[in-house]
Formats: structure tokens, C-alpha cells, sequence
């Protein structure tokens, strides 16, 4: 280990946050980093600066310190919310005890507010790869709930929208079907019930498959074939047809539009 008294700028950008006491318990020196989180600190007493938690020592002395050699907590006196984690090592040859530790924040919030950034820890501090990916994290999960939100703003629209396509197609003269990708309903109305004579309200229809509809409704038509024909070509294209005119076995004529809709969360057609 470097020696903290002839190689004090090296063991300062190591070990920022280092203190070194005397045998009276007294804080000689301090890490730079440390000395900006808590100004008056050297040459201040151990305990009007701190208490030692893990292991706990409500009364310590420089003897009971240098017999600690499991990893220590310290809490700040001069701010609750700080903690110190890291070692107690016993300089013999100075008769000193050297803390080489870090404070504990739990995200980058907290070490902005005691007037720190990223560099005043060590490159090594395994604390700095810590918060860089709570960061991280937490400008994901930000991202996600703003997502989240524009997804559900979006859903809400798209409801709305639907409701007035919806009350649209019902009222209107025109018989009119719309659907999906997978030749299910998704929407009808009353007059296309009516066209075709099905036994069934719109709501009845919705998500019913429809793939055999043209088969069981090519009786209707004086050309069955063509008619049953012209559906899969139409089917197979999906390309826009307006103004087809389809004549019925009683000598009516229908007017077929075919519209394929293209939309980012499917396929489907009227």
C-alpha cells in the first residue's frame, strides 16, 4: 500500500474519501473528496464526527479501533442520511489508523445534492459503476412510463375514433362490412344485415369468422362463381376497387367498394 503520509496527491485521487487518526482519536487528515462533503472535519474528534455502527461501539477508543479488521459503517454526524462503508488499517510505524472507505448514496440525486459529482470518487470505487447503472435504470424506467403513457393516450384516441367510425357505419344507408386480416368481423351494420338477409344484429356478427360468407351467400347472385371469384381475387390483391357492379339471381344490382385499410397495429378491409 502506498504510504498515505509520503504519497499524499496519489492516495488522495485513490482513496478520496480516507481519514487518518491519531491515538487521542483525533482526525489529522482527510481525503480531498471528503473534505469537500464535510469541511471542518480535520483535526476534529472521531466521535464529534462520526458514529460507528457496524461493528457497534457506542464508546470507542483508539485501542478497540485497531483490533476491528471486519468491514465498518460509519454514520455522518453531520448528516444522517450519509454512510460510510469500508476498513480500519493500524499504521504501526506512525501509530495511526487509516479509514479507506466510500460513502453510500443510492442514486445520483443524493450525491448532486451534498455538492459531489462522479469525480470525486476513485475510477475503482465500485460505487461509481453502482449509480451509472441506477442512472441508467432509472432513465429507462422514466422512458417506459412516458411510453406507456403516449401508448395509452394513443389507445384512448384510437377508442374515441373507433366509437365515431362506429356510430358512422351504423347510420348509414349503405350496406357496409368491415374485416381484419383473418376475415373477421370487427364491424357491420344494419343495412348490410338487411342486403343479405342475415338473421343476426351487427353485435351478433362482430368477431365471427366470415372466410365461407361468399360461399353461402353465392346463391344470391345470377353469376355464383364470379361472385365467389371476384371476393378472393379482391382477397388476394388488396387493392382498391370502387364502383363494381354485381347483379343478384332477381334482377337487382348491388354496388361493390372494396377498400383495404393499412394501419400500424394490423390489416384490415370494407
Amino acid at each position: 500500500m502506498l504510504d498515505p503520509l509520503v504519497y499524499k496527491e496519489q492516495f488522495d485521487r485513490i482513496f478520496p474519501f480516507h481519514f487518518l487518526l491519531d491515538g487521542e482519536l483525533v482526525i489529522r487528515r482527510a481525503g480531498k473528496s471528503l473534505h469537500r462533503l464535510m469541511p471542518d472535519i480535520i483535526d476534529r474528534p472521531f466521535t464529534s464526527s462520526f458514529t460507528l455502527h457496524q461493528p457497534f461501539l457506542p464508546n470507542p477508543t483508539f485501542e478497540n479501533l485497531v483490533q476491528i479488521r471486519e468491514p465498518v459503517i460509519l454514520h455522518s454526524l453531520n448528516d444522517s442520511t450519509i454512510k460510510f462503508r469500508g476498513q480500519l488499517e493500524f499504521l504501526e510505524k506512525e501509530n495511526l489508523l487509516l479509514f479507506i472507505g466510500t460513502p453510500w448514496f443510492r442514486n445520483m440525486e443524493e450525491v448532486n445534492a451534498h455538492g459531489l459529482t462522479l469525480d470525486d470518487f476513485s475510477k475503482s470505487d465500485p460505487m461509481v459503476d453502482l449509480l451509472q447503472a441506477l442512472k441508467t435504470e432509472e432513465i429507462v424506467s422514466t422512458e417506459a412510463e412516458e411510453m406507456l403513457a403516449k401508448i395509452n393516450l394513443q389507445k384512448k384516441e384510437f377508442e374515441t375514433s373507433a366509437d365515431q367510425l362506429t356510430l358512422l357505419i351504423s347510420n348509414l344507408h349503405s350496406g357496409v362490412l368491415l374485416e381484419d386480416n383473418a376475415r373477421r368481423i370487427i364491424l357491420t351494420n344494419d343495412s348490410f344485415c338487411h342486403l343479405f338477409g342475415i338473421p343476426a344484429t351487427p353485435a351478433q356478427l362482430k368477431g365471427m369468422d366470415c372466410s365461407n360468407s361468399a360461399e353461402e351467400a353465392k346463391i344470391l347472385f345470377r353469376d355464383p362463381t364470379a361472385f365467389v371469384k371476384g371476393i378472393e381475387k379482391l382477397l388476394a390483391e388488396k387493392q382498391k376497387v370502387t364502383g363494381e357492379m354485381l347483379e343478384l339471381a332477381d334482377g337487382r344490382f348491388f354496388e361493390r367498394d372494396f377498400i383495404p385499410l393499412f394501419v400500424k397495429i394490423g390489416r384490415a378491409h370494407v
